[in-house]
């Protein structure tokens, strides 16, 4: 007859007129799962902006950033290995019995697969364990001049507003305005403060 596994099993066998009863024991075997993933993240330095822990498995980080990726699994694993994208898998260190761990770069979008080994042997299903890291590539700033207008007359000896925005996918660290009058030496006046948008005024003296 046949007998399905669903969990472990003790059972005997006897038969005819033999008084002997055989005792069988069947033990299921469960794969590993994943129950969570961390990534502890470093920042590239030009950034100014603390570590963090994300949590899970799919995350959006800045193309430079150093992880260090850590996979919690329900059971004591024998092994634990990263592939990233169509490249063979990499071994991850067993830092606790259930708790694996791997460093690396984000350089470029890439779909990962997290593959345990049991004690015994047996797999989870790497498939239904992929993920997304997907990296975020640094953007120019961008600038935009509100004040003056374009084309506009104003009084020798006066005061020249210059109203600008600055932005940035990231982080604006700091916005200089360089102007020159007529043939005159080329003047330098910083403004603004950092952060990811700057609205800011430069005062240019005629």
């Amino acid at each position: 007859f046949t007998l399905k596994v669903y969990s472990s099993y003790r059972f005997t066998v006897s038969g005819g007129d033999d008084d002997r009863e055989d005792v069988y024991e069947i033990e299921a075997l469960t794969p590993p799962a994943v129950l969570g993933i961390a990534m502890e993240a470093t920042y590239p330095d030009y950034l100014a902006m603390p570590p963090a822990t994300l949590e899970g498995g799919g995350q959006r980080v800045p193309q430079g950033t150093r992880l260090r990726l850590k996979v919690r699994a329900n059971l004591p694993l024998r092994e634990a290995l990263l592939a990233l994208g169509s490249d063979e898998p990499r071994p991850m260190e067993l830092v606790a019995p259930d708790l694996a761990a791997l460093d690396l770069v984000a350089e470029k979008n890439v779909r990962y697969a997290v593959r345990l080994v049991g004690g015994n042997g047996e797999e989870n299903d790497p498939g239904a364990d992929t993920f997304l890291l997907q990296v975020l590539q640094d953007q120019p700033p961008s600038i935009r001049i509100r004040t003056p207008a374009a084309q506009a007359e104003y009084l020798a000896g006066g005061a020249i507003l210059v109203g600008f925005v600055a932005q940035d996918d990231h982080r604006v660290e700091s916005v200089t305005l360089r102007y020159r009058i007529n043939e005159e030496t080329e003047r330098v006046v910083k403004a603004g403060e950092s952060g990811d948008v700057v609205v800011s005024d430069g005062v240019i003296r005629t």
